[in-house]
């Protein structure tokens, strides 16, 4: 009866659209956007035959199961499409770096190279996630997302004899880095879950076509059309290690996953900020995670009503059977996989669906579930629209690329870079007649800048080269030695060009051997003889008085205590993989632009303060990330949070209102006010991150077992004019922080504003915590 009732009312609607004065001439009523989307989904999809329903679930048409690349004779269903309904081919991730731009085709270690040509012409690149997280400004993170999502939709609309779609994406690693050994953190927005939250929302709202100021409860934009598809990864509790990936089953207690795993998935599914959502490479609990009914079924759909696609990661579902044991068979776990709620296979193993249904493995009525689900991802991307009804075809090519693109990529780039040590001669002079020696493995090397899984820009700027625009010093280049290699042989040519300086610049850190997909890392040190080339850069600096500053490019933690304390070692700057420029940088060490990036995660002495990478507990032995470290057990050498500007900037007292505070009902709003101002007492003008901290006090003064010491609650940027003060107001919904629900009250949540560390806060508050009776 309801499948009639739909019926009736697909062709009433349908009728009324003909009737209205927007009339949409279309064969069938899934063709006609102006009807709900549940209604095109269910005229379709009793339509479809069961082959064409099962090839469907493909991530594109190269992994059908009629193709003859995976069965070895052309089968009948070459491709993903449905021609006799006029349904075409759809790829479900088309790009395979939309979080770092329109990747022009290109996926995993592009081409970086003078004479390097680009598969669907150049499109503008941006920095790996934890660039985008060190800048902590979220209307530049929207700002870049609505330019990618243009990028990506101009050369999918205009660019002639494109090789690859546009309008979907792998999008944000939203995983937690919860050590950062771990070779996909340069990937992460780092190891906090409202810093993640934030930069998530901002980025994927935006690649969906969202206005900024946008309500969050609006699916989809005023248009009604999606802009681009962004599938967020990998859910729920992945973080390495790497190299087990496919046969690892992290343990995970009910708090750690309630408080600091799934807060994350939980905040962008209520927020509208998922297109679709990938599934874990590795397993949890038991369960591979792409057959893992409990949290695909349970939690992501059941508990927080997601609607939209999930797809598996590449190759993981063959893994279900051969690494994991799960099922005997691979037909076991395809059948397995779309039963848990996943709904499109990259890979080829969904060929043995129509195998399972026939066998008994699995119900049609489960396959329907699926498409029904992919379908509806694929109508609200507009993609079975008619061309009158695209409102994202009018963006031109003349996006791509553009001067206001290019401009974007460098604003990212000089808000990300961190500055951790002043001292004396930095900013340095630009002048004529200076001399500035610029030694190392990274200063001149694209590659750095590009890491893993990137597109093709139009140059590539590297940091001498960005250093060669802008400054009228003469430059110096020398290599001095191999990121990796323990080859000496260069330092003595960089010795030399110390020696001839009036300033001194090491350029080094990591690369993708050390940190990326499939790699971890051993410890937090430079690789190979950097460390090394520094001492001996110092000593030389420290002896003839002139300024040596060393910037590290990595995507974690990089920790180095002794080149931290060094005489010799003025100033160190950290960055993140910058993309297609380095200019950013290059006006930082210039003074033409202050630094004002802050780290997305914390760096520790070294990796002897943490659990071996494979243990998942946040609390056990000195605790995991800021929000669980005991600063006093393991004290980090720097904390979460952390950055430093040329000028310097001054909190005022702390006002919270109201400083009472009864939570409310869960669901309900439960808000409180904090404001301070901020002012600019240093010679620069400069942009700051006011970051909001709290820690639940009671009688012991300790949390709950399993909660959080600490956390960050909210934070914003803003910038301030040297002389100048600026009024700061922060809001927090107390009420919606998990963590604190699940404390004893009443009780006082200790405020400050800072970074993590709390005995380095600027300013401190307390607010009276009770529960309505």
């Amino acid at each position: 009866m309801m499948a009639a009732g739909l019926l009736l009312a697909a062709a009433a609607l349908t009728a009324a659209a003909h009737r209205g004065g927007n009339a949409v001439a279309t064969p069938y009523p899934f063709q006609n956007p102006l009807l709900p989307v549940d209604v095109r989904v269910h005229d379709l999809l009793r339509r479809l035959t069961l082959d064409e329903k099962v090839g469907m679930l493909f991530m594109n048409a190269s992994m059908a199961y009629g193709n003859e690349t995976i069965e070895g004779k052309a089968g009948d269903l070459p491709s993903t499409n449905v021609s006799r309904l006029g349904v075409p081919m759809f790829n479900w991730m088309g790009q395979g770096s939309v979080y770092r731009g329109a990747s022009n085709g290109c996926n995993l270690n592009c081409c970086t190279g003078a004479n390097c040509s680009a598969i669907d012409g150049k499109a503008t690149q941006l920095p790996q996630g934890t660039g985008w997280a060190s800048t902590w400004n979220l209307d530049l993170v929207h700002r870049a997302g609505v330019a990618v999502a243009d990028e990506s939709l101009a050369l999918n609309h205009h660019f002639k004899g494109k090789h690859y779609d546009y309008r979907t994406g792998a999008s944000s690693v939203v995983n937690i880095a919860r050590d950062g050994r771990w070779g996909r953190t340069a990937e992460t927005y780092g190891e906090c879950p409202q810093l993640t939250l934030e930069i998530a929302t901002a980025l994927n709202r935006a690649l969906m076509g969202f206005d900024r100021q946008q309500a969050y409860s609006d699916e989809v934009p005023p248009c009604g059309v999606l802009k681009v598809l962004p599938t967020l990864r990998h859910f729920a509790a992945y973080a390495g290690p790497e190299s087990l990936r496919f046969g690892f089953d992290a343990r995970v207690s009910e708090h750690d996953l309630r408080f600091t795993y799934l807060p994350v998935w939980e905040g962008l599914v209520r927020r509208h900020a998922v297109g679709g959502v990938m599934s874990a490479i590795s397993g949890l609990n038991g369960a591979p995670g792409a057959a893992d009914k409990a949290m695909l079924t349970g939690v992501l759909r059941g508990e927080w009503g997601f609607k939209g696609h999930v797809i598996s990661d590449c190759d993981t579902i063959a893994s279900i059977a051969r690494d994991y044991r799960y099922t005997s068979t691979i037909d076991e776990a395809a059948a397995a996989a779309v039963d848990a709620g996943g709904d499109i296979n990259c890979g080829p193993e969904y060929a043995r669906l129509r195998r399972a249904v026939a066998s008994g493995l699995l119900a049609t009525a489960t396959i329907d579930r699926a498409v029904s689900r992919a379908l509806r991802s694929r109508l609200l991307s507009g993609d079975l629209d008619p061309p009158s009804h695209q409102p994202y075809a009018r963006i031109g090519l003349d996006v791509v690329d553009s001067d206001a693109h290019r401009a974007i990529a460098t604003q990212l780039s000089r808000e990300s870079v961190v500055l951790l040590k002043r001292g004396r001669g930095f900013p340095l002079s630009a002048a004529a007649g200076k001399t500035i020696a610029l030694i190392g493995p990274s200063a001149d090397d694209p590659q750095v800048q590009a890491h893993t899984y990137h597109g093709t820009p139009h140059a590539w700027l590297t940091l001498h080269a960005a250093l060669a625009q802008l400054s009228a010093a003469r430059l110096l280049l020398s290599r001095g030695c191999d990121r990796h290699a323990l080859d000496r042989s260069g330092f003595a040519a960089a010795i030399a060009a110390a020696d001839a300086a009036d300033a001194v610049v090491f350029v080094g850190g990591l690369d993708e051997h050390d940190e990326e997909e499939d790699t971890d890392r051993a410890h937090f040190r430079l690789p190979g003889v950097q460390r090394e080339l520094v001492e001996k850069l110092a000593a030389v600096a420290l002896a003839r008085g002139v300024p040596l500053g060393v910037v590290l490019y990595s995507g974690g933690p990089v920790s180095e205590p002794e080149l931290m304390r060094h005489a010799g070692v003025d100033s160190v700057f950290w960055s993140s993989y910058s993309g297609q420029t380095c200019q950013g940088m290059a006006e930082v060490l210039l003074g033409l632009a202050n630094p004002s990036g802050c780290l997305p995660f914390t760096v520790p002495l070294n990796e002897s303060q943490l659990a071996p990478l494979s243990d998942y507990s946040m609390s056990r032995g000195n605790g995991r990330t800021y929000r669980y470290l005991n600063f006093t057990a393991a004290p980090p050498l720097f904390p979460f949070g952390f950055g430093l500007s040329y000028t310097k900037f001054s909190i005022g007292p702390v006002a919270v209102s109201p400083p009472r505070l009864v939570l409310r009902p869960p669901g309900l709003p439960s808000t409180v006010v904090v404001r301070t101002t901020v002012a600019n007492v240093g010679p620069l003008n400069g942009m700051i991150t006011v970051q909001l901290y709290a820690r639940f006090g009671r009688q012991s003064d300790e949390p709950l077992p399993g909660l959080p010491v600490r956390q960050l609650l909210n934070f914003t940027k803003i910038s301030v004019d040297a002389g100048a003060h600026a009024p700061v107001s922060i809001e927090v919904d107390v009420g919606s922080i998990i963590s604190i629900r699940h404390q004893l009250l009443p009780a006082t949540l200790h405020l400050w504003l800072g970074n993590a560390d709390e005995t380095s806060a600027r300013s401190h508050a307390q607010l009276l915590l009770e529960i309505a009776s």
